[in-house]
């Protein structure tokens, strides 16, 4: 004759099934996932941070510098800025500008454009600005 009673905790074996075990699996690999992905994402954004604050200051610098060049020693160029930023290169373009209504004027007046690339990623800042070559110098 059996007996059943009314606990049956007391008679089953102590442990997790295996539906249990992977039920826990997956909701760990989910968090664990999810855990990763914010990591790379504030990783990279923490990249776009830097060049986007490193980035205009090195432009305004290398357009400072073309602004006090001669008229005459005025023309584009590329380089990097050293060992003090080492990913970082620039390249300035010099160019005439040509217009109807701006006449003889227009002649002397040059759009010189500074652009500040990081190796490591592939953003690119640009700064633009017209130059008026005066006639005296």
């Amino acid at each position: 004759m059996f007996h059943w009673t009314r606990n049956r905790a007391v008679n089953s074996p102590a442990g997790f099934t295996l539906l249990e075990m992977i039920i826990s699996l997956l909701i760990l690999g989910v968090a664990l996932s999810t855990i990763f992905r914010l990591q790379s994402m504030s990783i990279m954004m923490a990249g776009n941070v830097q060049f986007e604050t490193v980035a205009p200051m090195l432009a305004q610098k290398k357009m400072a510098e073309y602004m006090m060049t001669e008229p005459d020693e005025l023309a584009s160029d590329s380089g990097d800025f050293g060992d003090e930023y080492p990913n970082y290169s620039w390249s300035a373009t010099v160019d005439e500008m040509e217009s109807e209504y701006l006449d003889a004027t227009g002649e002397r007046l040059r759009a010189v454009t500074v652009s500040v690339m990081a190796s490591e990623f592939t953003y690119s800042y640009d700064i633009k600005t017209y130059r008026f070559l005066d006639p005296q110098q």
